[in-house]
């Protein structure tokens, strides 16, 4: 099974003219199939974390592995489901769950199932064509799901 995450010696700092320590000399381990959450006050540098462990921000020091390569940037195999979803504004429910698999080349027809399978799932039958500012809070984070789920990561972050 994949989806080993290893952590060792984190740290990250914000530079700037009063650098900011985020994350100080963390290591663990996740195994594939483990659920872990990352709980504390807020500001103790969690967010950091995930975005480190998604690629989005290079460590200050340290190295974070997933099945023993090392994670440099951002890729397919770390989906991110983010604190605020992050939608795109001027596509519809259906265009931003089918965003994924029409940058990863998969054929129309099958990606119109799979944004359609999918839409079931979330229970927003109806919405597709609703755009992201006609939608609740928590439909469109349940699109946001639907959009990180569709593209199958190996290891999926929730901010």
């Amino acid at each position: 099974m994949q989806g080993y995450i290893s952590v060792k010696n984190l740290t990250v700092v914000y530079g700037g003219k009063k650098p900011i320590v985020a994350v100080k000399n963390l290591s663990f381990e996740v195994e594939a199939g483990e659920f872990v959450s990352i709980v504390g006050p807020s500001g103790c540098g969690k967010s950091t974390t995930l975005n480190a462990i998604a690629g989005f921000i290079k460590p200050t020091d340290g190295e974070i592995f997933l099945d023993g390569k090392s994670i440099t940037s951002p890729g397919p195999d770390i989906g991110v489901v983010f604190q605020n979803y992050e939608l795109f504004p001027w596509k519809t429910v259906f265009q931003n769950i089918e965003f994924g698999p029409k940058m990863n080349g998969t054929k129309k027809d099958m990606r119109r199932k799979l944004v359609e399978e999918y839409i079931q799932q979330i229970r927003l039958k109806g919405f597709e064509s609703n755009f992201p500012f006609e939608l609740s809070a928590g439909m469109a984070q349940r699109v946001a799901l639907a959009r990180v789920l569709i593209n199958n990561p190996t290891v999926i972050l929730l901010d």
